[in-house]
């Protein structure tokens, strides 16, 4: 009984054996799924930079006051429109702000008191400088008319005594008469001497002039900063009344009237900013582009790229605009650099816009039309070059092409394929991860064969 049990047991076994590798064998391996392919095509490309900004303004102008004082007037209010005060023009209709002007006022008048005091100087001081000038003229004409009539006595003297003295000499003269002729000839000598001394006195006078000029001097200077004393009291008088620089739209007003306020130009601090003007005839967005993408815009080698807008307050509309400039500096924040790119805003529907209003732009980096394209999941890179595996007749071979413009999607083909071509996808690797995993596969089949065994 025993026997018959181990025999079932032994027959059993077998069967088994024979069944689970008959079952083995009577399995077929399913068809792997063919490779999938891409035909290279011809058509259009164009690869876009998105980012985000905020509307800005063409300029905004803080408006501060070089006077200091209490606000008496404030004409406008926020979102009013003021022209600009150029040359005496709009002088009413761009007032903006108006300060109490009783202290600058008070200070002309002083000033001016001062001023017409150092006028008055100056006219005395040359009136004196006139009368020093005549004084000495009078003096210089009297002495060369003494000088010009001692000399013609004390000739006429001098040829009276010769003659008395030859009358002497015949015995034609007494000595008395010849005596008294040599005197008069002394005297009239003397009297040419003082008259000759006279003149050199008209030095001195001639000193008192060049006084009296320095005293003109003194006095026309002092004239001078007077006059522009007062025009500074005037100016700062003046400048109590603020104007717009611009024409604008304010769109923000920090003070309120009776408020009192620092100058912004000796206030250590800049003063107290009155309010904002914004010139909004022109609206600009700038965005921040990642340092990723802001190569995409430079390679182009130009500005004026297409832009397409929207802005978060107006949910589905588009504006259009174009590139105006390209920061030439990135900013870091966070670890981050971005870019920061000015973009204007054309066409209709920018005046709905207002400044710091959240933006996104869609910036045209680069277009194509008429190109080769292939997906880019047929891209292998392979070290320094670049290939993709070409599909003909079932079988496949890798060629070398050069790739032009990209969107992530489909790049632009510039050599190595024509239109038609069909490329195999799925290969967007490195020659390196495919032979990797090409190792990695073989490695497992060669270990299942040798499980089977």
């Amino acid at each position: 009984m025993k026997k018959l049990i181990v025999l079932i047991l032994v027959v059993g076994a077998a069967g088994f054996g024979i069944w689970y590798f008959a079952r083995d064998r009577g399995k077929t391996s399913e068809p792997s799924a063919a490779p999938k392919t891409a035909k290279v095509v011809r058509g259009d490309l164009e690869l876009f930079v998105d980012a985000t900004g905020s509307v800005e303004s063409n300029l905004d102008v803080d408006i501060k006051s070089k006077a200091s004082g209490k606000i008496v007037a404030l004409p406008y209010d926020v979102s009013q429109i003021v022209p600009a005060y150029k040359d005496g023009v709009n002088e009413d209709k761009a007032l903006v702000s108006v300060l109490d002007p009783t202290d600058e006022q008070r200070a002309v008048q002083q000033i001016q008191a001062a001023r017409d005091a150092a006028q008055a100087q100056f006219k005395q001081a040359e009136c004196q400088l006139d009368v020093a000038r005549e004084n000495v003229r009078i003096a210089t004409l009297e002495a060369a008319a003494s000088i010009n009539s001692a000399q013609a006595k004390a000739e006429l003297d001098k040829l009276t005594f010769k003659r008395q003295e030859d009358l002497f000499k015949r015995k034609a003269s007494t000595e008395n008469e010849r005596d008294l002729a040599a005197a008069d000839a002394k005297v009239s000598q003397a009297a040419l001497e003082l008259a000759m001394a006279r003149q050199e006195a008209i030095k001195a006078i001639e000193i008192q002039v060049k006084e009296r000029q320095a005293q003109v001097d003194l006095a026309r200077a002092n004239l001078a900063g007077a006059e522009v004393r007062l025009a500074d009291a005037k100016q700062r008088l003046a400048e109590t009344k603020v104007y717009s620089p611009i024409d604008g739209v304010i769109t923000r007003r920090d003070v309120q009237i009776g408020q009192i306020i620092a100058s912004g130009i000796i206030n250590v601090a800049g003063g107290t900013t009155l309010m904002t003007i914004s010139d909004m005839s022109r609206m600009f967005v700038t965005a921040s582009v990642d340092e990723s993408d802001i190569g995409r815009l430079i390679e182009t080698g130009r500005l004026d790229q297409q832009v397409v807008i929207t802005a978060d307050a107006y949910p589905g509309k588009k504006f259009t605009g174009k590139v105006v400039q390209i920061t030439p500096r990135g900013q870091v924040e966070g670890n981050v650099v971005t870019y920061p790119v000015k973009v204007e805003v054309l066409g209709e529907g920018r005046e709905l816009l207002r400044p710091k209003m959240t933006a996104s732009v869609k910036i045209l980096a680069g277009s194509r039309t008429g190109t080769l394209l292939i997906p880019n999941a047929a891209i292998i890179y392979d070290r320094d070059k670049t290939v993709v595996d070409l599909s003909k007749g079932g079988e496949s071979r890798t060629v070398p092409v050069k790739i032009g413009l990209s969107d992530g999607l489909q790049a632009e083909v510039l050599e190595g394929l024509a239109e038609g071509d069909e490329v195999l996808l799925g290969a967007s690797q490195t020659r390196w991860t495919r032979n990797r995993s090409s190792t990695t596969t073989q490695a497992a089949s060669q270990q299942q064969r040798t499980t089977d065994r």
